[in-house]
């Protein structure tokens, strides 16, 4: 097995970046093998740090995480 990295990402990114992932997975995007496994690891290691996931305010939670994204970063 290859050695790990660890990446900090502020809460936000990741709240985000999962959600992208997610739909990723769900939509017509079709990436080769390689890289739908590697994204669909990186899925599931954020699904386990981030406890939004499960909430039923998950919708207002991911809303409120882009929109402190944009305020911080700007719309790149």
């Amino acid at each position: 097995m290859s050695e790990s990295i660890r990446i900090d990402l502020e809460h936000d990114e990741a709240l985000v970046i999962f959600e992208y992932l997610a739909r990723c997975r769900s939509g017509d995007y079709v990436p080769a093998s390689s890289d739908k496994i590697a994204l669909d690891n990186l899925e599931c290691l954020l699904e386990r740090q981030i406890a939004e996931v499960f909430n039923p305010n998950y919708a207002h939670e991911l809303e409120a995480a882009r929109a402190r994204l944009l305020a911080q970063y700007g719309d790149r």
